[in-house]
Parts: C-alpha cells; sequence; structure tokens
C-alpha cells in the first residue's frame, strides 16, 4: 500500500477532494496516477544541517 494526494475530486472507496491523502494498493490506482487524478505523496525530508557531518580523522 502506498499514499497518494488527491489532485482532483474523486469517488473511490470514498469521496475523496482535493488536496486528501488517500492510500491505496499502486495496481488498483495507476489509472488514476496516469490521468492525473492522484499522485505519490511525498513526506518532506529536512536537508542535514551543516556541520553535521562526522569527522573520522585518524
Amino acid at each position: 500500500m502506498k499514499e497518494y494526494e488527491v489532485l482532483r475530486p474523486h469517488f473511490g472507496d470514498k469521496d475523496y477532494k482535493e488536496g486528501d491523502i488517500r492510500t491505496a494498493d499502486p495496481n488498483v490506482v495507476r489509472h488514476l496516477v496516469e490521468n492525473k487524478v492522484l499522485r505519490e505523496y511525498q513526506t518532506k525530508v529536512d536537508p542535514p544541517k551543516p556541520g553535521t557531518r562526522r569527522n573520522n580523522s585518524k
């Protein structure tokens, strides 16, 4: 199961509105992704802060 962001309102297993997050089997919603109704949901990952590298000098 993957998470998808709803780009256009549609009715699936329930009524989805734009901006909702939907969890679904990729094989079941492939046609919705291809037709730009859904897109894979990307969680935001903060980039590492400067100075967090480890110094492994010997």
